[in-house]
């Protein structure tokens, strides 16, 4: 019964949540509806799924880790009065000392691998664990302690026998508190300093979108889909969100449809390539209003066919989408144009042959962040095969030079409303395939990897196609970048990147770009021979004292609580 509870809660907050969205018209990368979240969710399963599963072994561990050494702790205490008076000041002092603030010493300590999170998972976890075990070993009932005195049993029969099963219950309720924080600790440590983790993801994902404007694409579902992984009560989303697409999906067109009368559309599917007639195996089409509303899906039947009542407003805006040879071809139209006349669609053979295309354009961001290096690529791919054909290759369309010790890498494409992801691996030592379709006309491709970063490190640049014009926006703007031939520009198009461009690249030819951090600590050069001296060592003092005690007001004040801390814990102890 309980879990039907829950199920008819989980499902009233979706519909709750999807009201909202549909009602106030919010803009999808403010709050996007939980069809979109379960759709992207859907989309970058595996990805998330690799992520969820680091981060569940790090809250496990944790939890485990934690439980052990509370259970501990509070045992110690309970068994011995001398080690209660050296470890419970201790454990207030803990509690008064911020653990957010601990995470960045844990990714310096112990690196940014899973110890680091595991430990904040421990630290968070410890506290409670402890304190309700103790209170529970200490609140046991004082006649059956009187019996044991009576009986002459040992200390540790005692414990074992009467103090843990009594406290059970209070052991119990401290478990349920360290389980609901466990992913806190986790997800904090991921934040600060990972590769790989819910947290890193979602980090990742943030600094996507801020860079959205070198680019088109948007990550709101994805976004959404981190954050309800994260938080354990919204998991009933993920659960339930699936049935409800396969229901959306299964319902008629009618279901979906925008308030309009329903109308037979016509169209004829034409095989550019052949100048021949060709059938589709899928047609969709979507009204665009706040968000992309499916009227119609179904396999249509020859090369003319009727779409029968479609619900059409003369106003609207529509998405057209056939698929062929397994490739999607995607039209943008309004309503008026779809009543009024037949519909030409035209399609395109596919080849493996890469004869005509090129790399327009290609954009490289770099991003250092502590141990990590972010790379996005944001490419513009130019199919001008004559005649015209849709290029791909199951195995791989295309190769790019690539860093071999990349990971996390996600490849989307976009010729349609949004972009669409495609399989993209690592083959050889330095080269990522790309089983992309490109269709005639210019393709516009992203590919976004993390790898560890390492002073004089090389990022490939070149590939399989030529690339006629390229330039790397770098971050932080004191790191440097040395190939041959390279230019640094004046500005950059967003604050602390830094933009180099070089030459155009023939096809096979690779330029590797050095990433070097530079002598950022030393400063600008300066004649000290022609300084005045007192000046010049003033500042220089002040300087110096400032870098060297990073800010001794913060200091002082936090050495004085801690002291202040200790002094009240003591005073409490003495008096006890």
């Amino acid at each position: 019964m309980s879990l039907v509870r829950i199920i008819i809660i989980a499902a009233g907050l979706i519909f709750i949540w999807q009201v909202i969205v549909t009602i106030t018209g919010v803009p999808p990368y403010i709050l996007p509806g939980p069809l979109r979240v379960a759709h992207a969710a859907c989309a970058h399963s595996g990805s998330l799924l690799n992520h969820a599963m680091t981060t569940l072994f790090e809250i496990v561990a944790g939890l485990l880790i934690g439980t052990i050494l509370g259970a501990s702790s509070a045992l110690t205490m309970i068994a011995s009065r001398s080690l209660k008076r050296w470890l419970l000041p201790l454990l207030v002092i803990s509690q008064a000392i911020p653990v957010f603030a601990l995470a960045p010493l844990l990714v310096l300590w112990l690196g940014y691998g899973m110890s680091s999170k595991i430990a904040m998972a421990v630290l968070i976890i410890f506290f409670p664990v402890t304190a309700a075990f103790y209170d529970g070993l200490r609140s046991t009932e004082p006649e059956w302690l009187e019996l044991a005195r009576v009986m002459n049993a040992k200390p540790l029969a005692v414990i074992r026998h009467i103090r843990i099963p009594a406290a059970l219950p209070a052991f119990a309720s401290g478990l349920r508190v360290a389980t609901a924080v466990a992913p806190i600790g986790a997800i904090v440590g991921e934040w600060v300093g990972s590769s790989k983790g819910l947290g890193f993801h979602r980090m990742f994902g943030t600094y996507r979108r801020k860079t959205r404007k070198l680019g088109k694409y948007s990550r709101e579902g994805t976004m959404f889909s981190q954050m309800t992984i994260q938080n354990r009560l919204p998991l009933l989303v993920l659960i339930l969100a699936p049935v409800l697409v396969l229901s959306w999906n299964a319902l008629p067109a009618t279901a979906q449809s925008v308030d309009a009368d329903p109308v037979d559309l016509h169209f004829e599917v034409i095989n550019a390539t052949t100048g021949q007639p060709a059938s589709v195996e899928r047609m969709t089409i979507e009204y665009i209003r706040t968000r992309r509303n499916g009227i119609l899906d179904f396999e249509p039947s020859g090369s003319s066919f009727v779409a029968p009542g479609v619900p059409i407003k003369d106003v609207g805006k529509y998405i057209v989408a056939v698929w062929y040879q397994d490739v999607p071809y995607w039209w943008s139209m309004r309503g008026q144009q779809l009543m009024d006349e037949t519909m030409i669609l035209h399609v395109f053979d596919t080849t493996d042959k890469l004869d005509g295309v090129s790399i327009k354009g290609l954009n490289l961001v770099i991003r250092r962040q502590e141990t990590l290096l972010h790379l996005e690529y944001m490419i513009k791919v130019d199919n001008t095969v004559t005649p015209q054909k849709t290029i791909l290759d199951r195995t791989a369309t295309f190769e790019l030079d690539f860093p071999s010790d990349a990971s996390n890498i996600e490849a989307t494409y976009t010729r349609g409303p949004e972009a669409t992801p495609f399989e993209a691996e690592t083959r050889g030592s330095s080269q990522l395939s790309l089983a992309v379709p490109l269709t005639p006309g210019l393709n516009h491709i992203r590919i976004e990897a993390v790898l560890p970063w390492r002073d004089g490190m090389e990022v490939p640049l070149g590939g399989e196609l030529a690339i006629a014009d390229w330039s790397a926006l770098v971050s932080p703007d004191w790191l440097e970048v040395q190939a041959m031939e390279l230019e640094k520009g004046e500005g950059a198009d967003l604050p602390g990147f830094t933009r180099w461009s070089g030459p155009a690249l023939e096809a096979g030819r690779r330029l590797p770009l050095r990433l070097l951090s530079g002598e950022v600590e030393a400063g600008p050069a300066e004649d000290l021979f022609t300084q005045e001296s007192g000046d010049t060592a003033s500042d220089a003092g002040q300087d110096g004292s400032n870098k060297e005690k990073g800010g001794g007001l913060p200091l002082t004040f936090m050495f004085g609580g801690v002291f202040t801390i200790i002094l009240i814990a003591a005073v409490v102890m003495k008096r006890r």
